[in-house]
């Protein structure tokens, strides 16, 4: 079995609240999830500041190559759809359990 581990850090440069940051995490999560099927997702980071973000994205497949694909996948489409944000690092990683 493997584990496929996205970790992303995003700035949120319009934000001014933490309220507007929840918004636009929940609304990047639903665009997310109705795109790419069996990832879990969640803030990992940066919980009490408001204009950055780290998130992390998982998958478990038993083929690593389909992990990988995955969250590539889901990386491209958070790439596309920078409108409220704009992607400052991400790190992709497959660890086998």
């Amino acid at each position: 079995m493997y584990l496929g581990i996205l970790k992303i850090k995003i700035n949120l440069p319009a934000n001014h609240t933490l309220k507007g940051k929840r918004t636009i995490l929940q609304s990047l999560f639903a665009r997310i999830r109705s795109k790419t099927n069996n990832i879990a997702l969640s803030e990992i980071d940066s919980h009490d500041l408001w204009q950055i973000s780290g998130i992390g994205i998982v998958c478990i497949s038993n083929d690593p190559k389909q992990a990988e694909k995955l969250l590539a996948k889901t990386l491209d489409f958070i790439r596309e759809w920078q409108a409220d944000y704009i992607l400052l690092d991400h790190h992709l990683e497959i660890i086998t359990v």
